[in-house]
This record gives C-alpha cells, sequence and structure tokens, in this order.
C-alpha cells in the first residue's frame, strides 16, 4: 500500500497513525514515493495519461521517502517496508548506507524501488546530469547490491566509482535487500531484468491498458536475466486517479493477478478517513483471494 507522502494528508491524519492503521487492517507492505524538490514553474517531461504535469502543486509538502520510512518502520511490527526513489540523484554508498540501516532497524524488512525519474529540471538543480540518468542507475544497482556486503569492490563505472578499501557496516539483515525497479519503459524493463529482483509496473486507473499491460510483461520475459538471480517479483502499483475511483482497486487488483503479477500496492481513498481504506483493503484482498 502506498501511503501519502506528498501533500497535506502526511501530517494531518500522520504518517505513524496511517501507517497502523494500513497494517492493522491487513496490509502486508507499506511504501513512500520521492521527490527531493520541486521548481517554481511547469516542469517538462511528465505525463499522464489525464494530462502532462503533476497531480500537485510545485510548493506542496514532499517529505523525503527513506525518512518516512524510518518513521513507519518504527510504529509497525509486520509490514514490509519500502519506497520507489530516484537513486541516480543520490550518492550510491550513502544510500547504501541509508537502506541497510533502515534493514537492521526494521528487523530485515525493507524493499528499495528505484526508478530512473522524469524530472529534468530536479537532476539538474541536484547537480546530476539528466541525460546519463540510465546508465548512473544502472551503475547504482550493481555498486548497491557489492556495497550491501560490508566491504564493497573497487568500481569504476562511466559514472559511478567506488574507491577501494571501503567498509560500510552495517550490513543489512537480509541477505541483501531486494530491489524492485519501476518504470514503463524498455529501457527500464531491460533494466528490471538484469539488475532487479522485481519490477514495479505503474498503473493508473486507466493506463495502460490490460494488452498493453500483456505486452509489456512478454517484452519483460524476452529480457536476459543473470542466472544468479531469482525469478522477478511482478508488483503492480494500482494509482487511482482520485478517492473517488478508489472502487476500481478491486477489479484492477484482479486483473493485475490475472495477468500474472505476484502482488499489488494500492493507493487507498485516504481523504475519506482510516474506514474506508479498512473497507477498500478488505474489497481488494478478497478480490485477490477469490482467483486463488
Amino acid at each position: 500500500m502506498l501511503l501519502p507522502t506528498v501533500g497535506e494528508l502526511t501530517q494531518r491524519l500522520g504518517l505513524t497513525a496511517m501507517a497502523q492503521a494500513a497494517e492493522q487492517a491487513g496490509a502486508v507492505g507499506l511504501y513512500a514515493s520521492d521527490h527531493l524538490l520541486m521548481l517554481d514553474h511547469e516542469p517538462d517531461g511528465f505525463h499522464l495519461a489525464d494530462g502532462d504535469h503533476p497531480p500537485w502543486p510545485q510548493n506542496t509538502d514532499i517529505h523525503e521517502a527513506l525518512t518516512c520510512c524510518a518513521a513507519i518502520a518504527a510504529v509497525t511490527s509486520r509490514c514490509r517496508i519500502g519506497a520507489m526513489i530516484v537513486a541516480a540523484q543520490r550518492n550510491v554508498l550513502q544510500l547504501a548506507k541509508t537502506v541497510a540501516t533502515l534493514d537492521t532497524l526494521s528487523g530485515g524488512r525493507m524493499v528499495l524501488g528505484v526508478g530512473a525519474g522524469w524530472y529534468r529540471e530536479e537532476f539538474e538543480a541536484l547537480g546530476y546530469d539528466f541525460a546519463t540518468r540510465g546508465v548512473r542507475t544502472d551503475e547504482i544497482l550493481q555498486v548497491l547490491r557489492s556495497a550491501w556486503s560490508g566491504r564493497p569492490p573497487e568500481f569504476s563505472g562511466d559514472q559511478i566509482t567506488v574507491p577501494p578499501r571501503v567498509l560500510l557496516y552495517p550490513r543489512p539483515a537480509q541477505p541483501g535487500v531486494p530491489l524492485w525497479v519501476g518504470g514503463m519503459s524498455r529501457p527500464a524493463l531491460r533494466r528490471a531484468a538484469r539488475f532487479g529482483d522485481g519490477w514495479w509496473a505503474c498503473v493508473y486507473a486507466d493506463h495502460p491498458t490490460p494488452d498493453e499491460l500483456r505486452n509489456l510483461l512478454e517484452y519483460l520475459r524476452k529480457q536476459p536475466r543473470p542466472v544468479e538471480l531469482p525469478p522477478l517479483h511482478l508488483v503492480a502499483g494500482l494509482v487511482p486517479h482520485d478517492d473517488d475511483q478508489a472502487k476500481l482497486l478491486p477489479d484492477a487488483a484482479r486483473t493485475a493477478a490475472d495477468l500474472g503479477f505476484h502482488e499489488v500496492i494500492i493507493m487507498p481513498p485516504w481523504s475519506k478517513g482510516f474506514e474506508a481504506v479498512a473497507a477498500t483493503i478488505s474489497e481488494v484482498r478478497e478480490a485477490l483471494t477469490a482467483l486463488r
């Protein structure tokens, strides 16, 4: 389940209160979304099914995703915890350290989603090259796995460099924090197959269609995958355009399962209150249980 970490609900309802309510209602995973900053003008490059601008004002509160994960971990005991972040906007060793610490303190419950990003101006403001974000993301995924050994080997890539004799402790509680690669482009699918433990598909209420999703899955399954990696875990992130469309989530979850997805992550109608959220969780779980 996605928790609202953008906008006024994070503080009005309380992130930790929402996390506790979701876990009590039966959610198995709690996730945050990511942006580090916005620019004070309409950005280039954003695309949604219903428009060409972000679904929030540029000056809205956007809470840092991994900090949110720490808060969620502190008040839950069972749920998996994670975030979909733009890794290419972060220092890879600092990211590895933060995620390993979160995994250790949460008792091995962390998942890291990694997307390449879309917001050119955000990259530039943070001092990173937007044009090379794909290569940088690929190299970050490689370094993260080795960094979690505690002794990352020397690495010299086109975008990322790790010097020799680095020590990076603590190691995660898990043998390796699962890496779910997000995105709907063909490069994202190739990246998921090559480097990821899972693919996190971003599915809005009416886009992509089931046929389009089926085509993406067929393309994904044709990509070469290293033999040392486990079978790819398929995750559908189901995001209605607004809370009134939450009624579509049970059918969307059923469709995702029919297509072969192993897990769904929903954004329930938080603005309608905790009872409505609990009801949506129950309806989605019932829809998925009926398929077994």
